[in-house]
C-alpha cells in the first residue's frame, strides 16, 4: 500500500501547529478507551451482582461477597502489574511489536471478560481474573508506547497534552459503564459480561486500525533517524580523531578543560575554538 502510506504522510506535513485535541488519531484512540471504560466500569457492578444472585457460588451475605471480591483482585492485580512491566519488557526485548501485544492482550482480555458468563464456582472467578489481568497488563503496557513515534514526529511541542488526549474518554466510559449495563435486564449480571467482552474486542480492533495509521504516517522516521545517527557518529569520530591529533602535536595547546588554544594551535588542522585560554 505505498500510495496510501504516501497520502498518510502528506496529510501530516502540516500538523506541527495543530492542537492534539483535533487530531483524528488521538480521537480514535480515545474512542477505543471510551469503549474499554464502558466494559471495565460495568464489570465492577456485574461481579457483585453475579456473586450475590448466583446461588452456585454459595456466598451468604454481603460481607462474604465483599471479601471474595477483594480476594479475587489479588491474582488480577499481580498479573496486571507483572505483565505491564516485566512481561511486556521481555516481549519487547524479544522483538515482539506493540501491535502484536495489543492484539494478544486485548483479545485475551475480551475473551476472559465474556468467560464470566459461564462461571459457576469461585475458582472460575479467580482463574478468569488471573488471565484477565495478564491481558490487561500486556495491552496497556503496549498501548502506552503505541503513539510515541507519532507524537515525537508531529507533536513535539505538546507531548504531554498529546499523550493525555485519550484518557478523559476512558474516565467517561468508566463512569457510564456501571450505569448502562444494568439496563440489559434482570439477567444483566450474566449477559453483561458477554456485552463487555464484545465491546473490548471491538475496541481492540479499532486500536489495531489506529496502529496501522500510525505506522503509515511514521514509516520513514526510522530511516531518517538512522541517517541522522550515522551522520552524528561520523562527525563525532572525525572530531575525536582531530582532537587526538591536536594533543599529539602540542599538548600545551589545550587548557585544563580540554579546550584548544588558538595561539599555539594555528598550524594544526582547522577546528572550531571555544573557551578562554590564557
Amino acid at each position: 500500500m505505498p500510495a496510501m502510506a504516501d497520502m498518510e504522510q502528506a496529510r501530516y506535513k502540516t500538523k506541527k501547529t495543530t492542537s492534539p485535541w483535533a487530531e483524528p488519531v488521538f480521537l480514535q484512540m480515545g474512542a477505543s478507551y471510551f469503549v474499554f471504560g464502558l466494559g471495565m466500569g460495568g464489570s465492577y457492578v456485574l461481579i457483585a451482582n453475579l456473586l450475590t444472585k448466583e446461588e452456585s457460588f454459595g456466598l451468604l451475605g454481603d460481607e462474604a461477597v465483599a471479601r471474595t471480591i477483594g480476594l479475587t483482585q489479588i491474582p488480577y492485580g499481580v498479573a496486571t502489574l507483572f505483565m505491564q512491566t516485566v512481561g511486556y519488557l521481555k516481549l519487547s526485548q524479544a522483538g515482539v511489536s506493540e501491535v502484536v501485544c495489543i492484539a494478544i492482550g486485548g483479545t485475551l482480555m475480551a475473551c476472559t471478560t465474556a468467560g464470566f458468563y459461564f462461571s459457576s464456582v469461585i475458582w472460575h472467578i479467580f482463574v478468569l481474573y488471573l488471565f484477565n489481568g495478564v491481558g490487561i497488563g500486556l495491552f496497556f503496557g503496549a498501548y502506552m508506547n503505541l503513539p510515541n513515534a507519532f507524537i515525537a514526529k508531529y507533536y513535539p511541542h505538546a507531548i504531554a497534552q498529546a499523550r493525555g488526549v485519550p484518557f478523559p474518554f476512558l474516565n467517561f466510559g468508566l463512569m457510564l459503564g456501571p450505569v448502562l449495563l444494568p439496563f440489559l435486564g434482570p439477567n444483566s449480571y450474566h449477559v453483561g459480561w458477554v456485552v463487555s467482552g464484545v465491546l473490548q474486542f471491538c475496541a481492540t480492533m479499532n486500536l489495531l486500525i489506529v496502529a496501522g495509521k500510525i505506522a503509515r504516517a511514521t514509516k520513514w522516521q526510522a530511516g531518517e533517524l538512522s541517517s541522522k545517527l550515522r551522520g552524528g557518529a561520523t562527525q563525532a569520530l572525525a572530531l575525536a580523531k582531530l582532537q587526538a591529533m591536536q594533543r599529539a602535536h602540542n599538548l600545551d595547546a589545550w587548557d585544563e578543560k580540554g579546550t584548544p588554544c588558538p595561539k599555539e594551535a594555528k598550524a594544526l588542522p582547522a577546528i572550531s575554538y571555544v573557551g578562554n585560554c590564557g
